[in-house]
């Protein structure tokens, strides 16, 4: 049996003492998504022994998991009580005609903002014409699998990828489209036609300050160990 094996049989059975561990406590906390959680962490410490990016993925994908089983009442649109709270009805989807230039926004959005009532995030996406959805994606970072989703569409067309982040060495959108290639639609076109242009894609960094900073040294470093260009910044 392979030592990745072993680690993720070990898991398995720390997840499910976890969740034991969860429900005989839940009687005596009014918090079970936190205690479950917080036991969970303890025991990946302890019992599991696990270090850097495999704790950190570890916590971030069990967190993943016990809010989408804790918060079944959530709007899958604007993520607050689809009961009494949903806003959906502020937010109708821009009409199809105001979307058309091929742009693909990319959200690379922290774990812990995942299913979060207050995230704005989640609104940019929601307010995208059905027909539109193709154009944008939704990355959990610290979740199991996304990240290399994520580095993927990110290398398919790395000359015409743009990330916001108030970089030292940020360019405006003229000094982004004058380092584009001369052959590049984007750059020599003053009123581009959409089906000459090729898909830009922007990625937007979802979280407090601390954690986008962090997602945004994470895709530095993980994007030059891999040989994929570090897009620039705006």
């Amino acid at each position: 049996m392979s030592r990745k094996t072993q680690r993720m049989e070990r898991e398995n059975e720390t997840m499910a003492s976890s969740t034991t561990t969860t429900t005989h406590s839940r009687n005596r906390s009014s918090h079970p998504e936190k205690d479950n959680l917080r036991n969970y962490s303890k025991l990946v410490k302890e019992e599991l022994c696990l270090q850097g990016i495999e704790r950190f993925e570890a916590i971030a994908t069990k967190t993943v998991e016990i809010k989408e089983s804790h918060r079944t009442n959530r709007c899958k649109r604007c993520w607050h009580d689809k009961l009494t709270r949903c806003i959906c009805w502020h937010i109708p989807p821009l009409p199809e005609e105001q979307v058309t230039l091929p742009v693909k926004i990319l959200v690379l959005m922290h774990y812990k903002e995942y299913l979060s009532a207050g995230n704005d995030a989640k609104l940019l996406l929601a307010l995208l014409p059905k027909t539109a959805k193709q154009r944008s994606q939704l990355y959990v970072f610290g979740k199991r699998g996304e990240w290399e989703k994520f580095q993927d569409e990110c290398s398919i067309d790395p000359t015409h990828t743009i990330m916001l982040w108030p970089a030292e060495n940020a360019l405006t959108i003229e000094g982004f489209r004058s380092q584009l290639p001369e052959d590049s639609p984007w750059r020599n076109e003053h009123k581009p036609i959409p089906e000459r242009l090729p898909t830009l894609r922007v990625i937007l960094l979802d979280g407090v300050y601390s954690q986008a900073r962090s997602m945004f040294k994470t895709i530095k470093r993980r994007f030059r160990a891999n040989n994929v260009p570090v897009p620039p910044c705006k």
